[in-house]
C-alpha cells in the first residue's frame, strides 16, 4: 500500500507542475502582445506625425484609446 500513495502523489505534483507551466507560458504570451501593441501604436504615432499626416486632434484621440486600454490590460 505505501507504493500507492507515492504514484498518487506524484499524480498532484506532476499536475500542479504542468498548470504552473502553462499558466507561465499564456502570462508570458500575453504581455509579449501587450508590448508589442504598445509599440505599435506608438510607432504609428510617431511617424504619422513626422510626416503631418496626424492632426492634433487625432493624436488626441489616439493617446485616449491607448489610455483607455491600459485599463483592460
Amino acid at each position: 500500500m505505501k507504493e500507492a500513495s507515492y504514484t498518487v502523489e506524484a499524480v498532484f505534483v506532476g499536475c500542479i507542475t504542468i498548470w504552473v507551466i502553462l499558466a507561465l507560458l499564456y502570462s508570458s504570451f500575453y504581455i509579449h502582445d501587450r508590448m508589442i501593441l504598445g509599440s505599435e501604436i506608438g510607432n504609428r504615432i510617431e511617424c504619422g506625425s513626422e510626416r503631418g499626416e496626424l492632426s492634433v486632434s487625432e493624436k488626441k484621440k489616439i493617446i485616449f484609446v491607448v489610455c483607455s486600454m491600459r485599463n483592460y490590460f
